[in-house]
Protein backbone atom coordinates (compact mmCIF):
# COMPACT_ATOMS: atom_id res chain seq x y z
CA UNK A 1 0.00 0.00 0.00
CA UNK A 2 1.45 3.41 -0.94
CA UNK A 3 2.48 5.68 1.95
CA UNK A 4 -0.13 8.34 1.18
CA UNK A 5 -2.95 5.82 1.10
CA UNK A 6 -1.71 4.15 4.29
CA UNK A 7 -1.52 7.50 6.05
CA UNK A 8 -5.04 8.43 4.92
CA UNK A 9 -6.30 5.04 6.13
CA UNK A 10 -4.69 5.49 9.57
CA UNK A 11 -6.02 9.05 9.95
CA UNK A 12 -9.46 7.89 8.83
CA UNK A 13 -9.48 5.11 11.42
CA UNK A 14 -8.30 7.46 14.14
CA UNK A 15 -11.10 9.83 13.19
CA UNK A 16 -13.63 7.01 13.41
CA UNK A 17 -12.36 5.97 16.83
CA UNK A 18 -12.54 9.55 18.07
CA UNK A 19 -16.07 9.88 16.71
CA UNK A 20 -17.11 6.66 18.45
CA UNK A 21 -15.65 7.93 21.73
CA UNK A 22 -17.47 11.25 21.42
CA UNK A 23 -20.71 9.44 20.64
CA UNK A 24 -20.24 7.17 23.64
CA UNK A 25 -19.61 10.12 25.94
CA UNK A 26 -22.69 11.93 24.64
CA UNK A 27 -24.77 8.79 25.14
CA UNK A 28 -23.53 8.35 28.71
CA UNK A 29 -24.26 12.01 29.46
CA UNK A 30 -27.82 11.78 28.11
CA UNK A 31 -28.37 8.56 30.03
CA UNK A 32 -27.23 10.17 33.29
CA UNK A 33 -29.52 13.16 32.64
CA UNK A 34 -32.47 10.82 32.04
CA UNK A 35 -31.72 8.87 35.22
CA UNK A 36 -31.72 12.02 37.35
CA UNK A 37 -35.04 13.17 35.85
CA UNK A 38 -36.60 9.72 36.20
CA UNK A 39 -35.49 9.33 39.80
CA UNK A 40 -36.83 12.75 40.77
CA UNK A 41 -40.14 11.92 39.11
CA UNK A 42 -40.24 8.55 40.87
CA UNK A 43 -39.55 10.09 44.27
CA UNK A 44 -41.80 13.14 43.98
CA UNK A 45 -44.40 11.88 41.53
CA UNK A 46 -43.67 14.81 39.23
CA UNK A 47 -40.76 16.82 37.89
CA UNK A 48 -40.73 20.37 39.28
CA UNK A 49 -41.11 23.10 36.69
CA UNK A 50 -37.82 24.00 35.03
CA UNK A 51 -35.90 21.11 36.59
CA UNK A 52 -35.82 18.95 33.46
CA UNK A 53 -34.36 21.79 31.41
CA UNK A 54 -31.77 22.54 34.08
CA UNK A 55 -30.72 18.89 34.30
CA UNK A 56 -30.40 18.68 30.50
CA UNK A 57 -28.14 21.75 30.56
CA UNK A 58 -25.65 19.94 32.83
CA UNK A 59 -22.72 18.69 30.75
CA UNK A 60 -20.66 17.18 33.58
CA UNK A 61 -21.34 13.46 34.04
CA UNK A 62 -19.62 13.34 37.45
CA UNK A 63 -21.90 16.11 38.70
CA UNK A 64 -24.93 14.21 37.41
CA UNK A 65 -23.74 11.10 39.25
CA UNK A 66 -23.50 13.16 42.43
CA UNK A 67 -27.08 14.31 41.84
CA UNK A 68 -28.16 10.69 41.47
CA UNK A 69 -26.75 9.97 44.91
CA UNK A 70 -28.59 12.98 46.33
CA UNK A 71 -31.93 11.79 44.94
CA UNK A 72 -31.75 8.85 47.35
CA UNK A 73 -32.30 11.39 50.12
CA UNK A 74 -35.49 12.89 48.67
Amino acid sequence: MPKKKLRKDILYRLGLEESKQIGLEEGLLKSAQEMVITLVEGKLGYVPEGLEERVRDIQDREFLQALLKKTDKL
